[in-house]
């Protein structure tokens, strides 16, 4: 099938932006996870049949941004699936502002029953991931978190009412506000965000106690969850000057 796209046309609002003026991170994490559920009806992998039995949850996302967005501006948030495989499939997202880029990310998404938590098949539940024509795209790949960055434990924190979803375990969005949160702000004062990877590997449950690392390394900051000593995410951030 051709590229099929979703586009939400947003404001960035004044609450949905940081002491800079720039739009938060996690807010925009949590307007394409919205996006993409629209854009999976749309092309027919999620239905309302699914709804209490399946999931579809993020495993992987990187996300680019080209300059801070900043609140007032007007912008077109788009996402596309991009492929898929027997367990999982890949969209795309752009940020745009009439002809430019400001930003995209790819990201890579599996299926799940929410009664076992085990991992489902597509195709056992009725849906077919489409083959879509290649188009390019300003992120194609999710890119890779270092491994050799030295991490400090900073705090423990416990999974609460607001941190969870409807698939009955911790936002992706409520992850990247936490680990947004880890690092001093000083350095948000020194710097923007210019690239984001985030890797879930396990799912974080209400009432866990989470143990939140991080560490730095000239612009290359790392910040890992772990839940009884066990690795469930981590994240890179990689932060350029500011303008």
């Amino acid at each position: 099938m051709k590229k099929l796209e979703t586009v939400q046309h947003h404001i960035v609002q004044y609450q949905e932006s940081d002491f800079k003026g720039q739009f938060r991170q996690a807010t925009l994490f949590s307007l394409f996870a919205d996006l993409a559920t629209q854009n999976a009806i749309e092309v027919g992998i999620w239905h309302d049949d699914l709804e209490n039995h399946c999931g579809w949850v993020l495993s992987k996302r990187t996300m680019v941004f080209n300059r801070p967005i900043k609140a007032g501006e007007h912008i077109d948030l788009v996402t596309c699936v991009k492929g898929g495989s027997r367990v999982q499939f890949s969209r795309t997202y752009e940020i745009r502002q009439e002809e430019k880029i400001l930003g995209g990310g790819f990201s890579l998404w599996t299926l799940i029953d929410l009664k076992s938590r085990k991992i489902v098949r597509p195709q056992d539940v009725g849906i077919t991931i489409p083959k879509v024509e290649d188009y390019p795209c300003i992120v194609d790949r999710y890119h890779k978190i270092r491994k050799d960055i030295e991490l400090e434990y900073i705090k423990t924190r416990e999974v609460v009412y607001s941190d969870v979803d409807i698939n009955q375990h911790m936002n992706n969005y409520r992850y990247v506000e936490w680990a947004l949160d880890l690092i001093p702000f000083e350095i948000y004062r020194q710097y923007d965000i210019k690239e984001m990877s985030v890797h879930y590997i396990q799912e974080i449950l209400p009432g866990s106690q989470v143990q939140l690392y991080l560490g730095k390394e000239h612009q290359d900051i790392k910040i890992v969850f772990k839940v009884a000593d066990k690795t469930c995410f981590e994240m890179a951030v990689i932060l350029q000057d500011r303008g």
